[in-house]
């Protein structure tokens, strides 16, 4: 008896899930390399490339098109509005740098391109404000989430995110129930001290709000115990900018370089006492505001419109695909940080060239 001929199968898709399974990372960080998006480490974009190749991977045609069109609104997709809860009592004032002004300004703009319309809220503080913020969220049919935790920790109040989707930016170092994405704090001051040492410092001294960025001391400490030194300065904690406190301790620990967040408040204070850098000490900023970063700061400045735009995409495709509640396995990104090679730490010394001589 013939049998009739079977139909061959289609080849199965590739898809960027296994692009990102295969080099070991996230789907979303694989589709930023793939991408070529700001805020991803070369090595990382290396490895994606390298997976997607190494599958074959062909991105879907009718993806890239409505990529390359950057705005979903103007192709008729609008998907509702998603509210901005700051933990901050004026998100316009979390700091002198704006850092909390920028935030809703990214996100109005991508969420745009998105489809999406931006409704901003004060985080509630108490369980009769959260009930109040709930049943607002509720009558705008609003599903979706950014929370502007601001490194703060979230106050406990009862809050419904059972009826949510939710991307905590800049959490507290021990907010670990939601989605979240950050900057690597821990791995930003770690690398500070690595690259002041490799340029001749020795004697360091960190300054933070430890209430806000413990994960900076703990970079720095890392990095200490890693090369030995046994002579830095005690770690000053200045949660509000104090410059008595700053030249008191500065004059008692005469640290050969000051690693800080304090933008050019330490350098201001120093120069009135006729004091430079790098001439008599050694700066390293860990936030360099970017509208600054052509005042000859060296240091690091977080790529925050990256960070942004990825907390909207990925909240995108949690409320698409209606992934609401606290997550089983949180999601905890962390951006990239760009080296401004400014004025304030010491050159590298050039290497010395040999002249070769005959005997």
């Amino acid at each position: 008896m013939n049998r009739p001929a079977s139909t061959p199968r289609a080849p199965m898709r590739i898809r960027l899930s296994d692009v990102a399974s295969h080099a070991g990372v996230s789907n979303a960080t694989a589709s930023m390399a793939l991408r070529g998006a700001p805020g991803i480490a070369a090595a990382t974009v290396a490895r994606v490339r390298k997976a997607a190749d190494e599958l074959d991977y062909q991105p879907d045609a009718a993806a890239q098109a409505l990529a390359r069109s950057g705005n979903r609104a103007a192709l008729g997709a609008f998907y509702g509005t998603i509210g901005l809860l700051s933990a901050t009592p004026d998100y316009r004032s979390e700091d002198r740098r704006g850092d909390a002004a920028h935030l809703p300004n990214i996100l109005t703009s991508t969420a745009a391109e998105l489809g999406y319309a931006i409704n901003q809220m004060i985080f509630p503080e108490t369980p009769a404000v959260a009930a109040s913020v709930f049943r607002q969220l509720q009558a705008r049919n609003i599903r979706g989430l950014i929370v502007n935790a601001a490194n703060r920790p979230l106050p406990e109040t009862g809050f419904r995110w059972d009826h949510f989707a939710t991307v905590v930016v800049s959490p507290s170092q021990d907010e670990t129930r939601f989605h979240s994405i950050s900057s690597h704090s821990t791995t930003e001051a770690y690398n500070a001290v690595l690259r002041c040492h490799r340029l001749g410092y020795r004697r360091f001294g960190l300054i933070a709000d430890l209430g806000r960025f413990t994960d900076w001391a703990g970079g720095f400490d890392m990095a200490v115990i890693r090369l030995g030194l046994r002579d830095s300065a005690p770690i000053l904690d200045l949660p509000d900018w104090d410059e008595d406190a700053f030249l008191r301790w500065f004059h008692q620990e005469r640290p050969e370089v000051i690693i800080a967040n304090q933008d050019e408040r330490p350098l201001t204070a120093l120069a009135r006492l006729g004091l430079c850098a790098p001439r008599d000490f050694g700066y390293c900023c860990l936030d360099i505001p970017s509208v600054d970063a052509v005042r000859g700061l060296t240091g690091f400045v977080q790529l925050r419109r990256a960070r942004d735009q990825l907390a909207l995409e990925l909240l995108h495709g949690f409320v698409r695909r209606k992934e609401y509640g606290l997550p089983a396995a949180p999601l905890m990104v962390n951006v990239g940080l760009q080296w401004i090679e400014g004025a304030t730490l010491r050159r590298a010394p050039r290497p010395v060239r040999r002249s070769r001589t005959r005997c």
